[in-house]
């Protein structure tokens, strides 16, 4: 199985679709909520960006993912100094919205209207913004070096790029670590995260 190929959430929005059935995801945003907040502010703050770029690490295809583009634009309304003085340019801000390829990117841009239809809505006059999605894996690298301001990674960054080398039969009959999980089991695991996890943050 090449996993960035054939493992990727219910495309659409029927019953059994993952847009249909992301509650935990969606509390899981919320729950960061100041999280993310402070990391926007502090780098608007600190930085103070012309242009804003942000990712989404395993962005998925349901409404968590404007969620969370709606919550970063939000918080940079409500920022103070991330708007800039008069005759000086508006901050712009780029989302690069990152998925395996088999995500169904097309459920998240044709979704792009009503996220604006929200901001109208709630009175927010967010800075111009691009929404570009970016497919591959993220334990490749996807970006220029040092082009990117903020990265988030809500629920994808456990998922391991492959299946632990010599694992073979020693994990039969469990589909993750737990209680009963051999030592050795959980070690290749860990080994495997390692291995991945630097690469991701390059």
């Amino acid at each position: 199985m090449k996993i960035e190929r054939d493992l990727h959430m219910m495309k659409g929005d029927g019953e059994f679709s993952y847009a249909k059935n992301s509650m935990i995801q969606r509390r899981a945003v919320l729950t960061t909520r100041p999280i993310l907040e402070k990391a926007v502010r502090e780098v608007c703050r600190d930085l103070h960006p012309q242009s804003l770029v942000v990712a989404d690490l395993g962005c998925s295809s349901s409404k968590n993912t404007l969620l969370f583009v709606s919550e970063v634009l939000n918080t940079i309304c409500e920022t103070p100094g991330s708007t800039l003085d008069k005759g000086e340019s508006a901050m712009e801000v780029q989302f690069f919205l990152n998925d395996v390829p088999g995500n169904d990117f097309n459920h998240v841009f044709q979704s792009l209207e009503q996220l604006e239809q929200e901001c109208a809505c709630r009175g927010l006059q967010p800075p111009p913004h691009y929404v570009a999605g970016l497919p591959g894996s993220f334990y490749i690298r996807l970006f220029l070096r040092n082009s990117v301001h903020l990265f988030h990674s809500s629920m994808s960054i456990m998922w391991l790029s492959q299946v632990p080398e010599h694992l073979g039969c020693l994990n039969e009959g469990n589909v993750h670590v737990g209680a009963t999980t051999q030592p050795a089991v959980a070690r290749l695991f860990q080994d495997q995260f390692e291995k991945d996890f630097p690469g991701s943050c390059r």
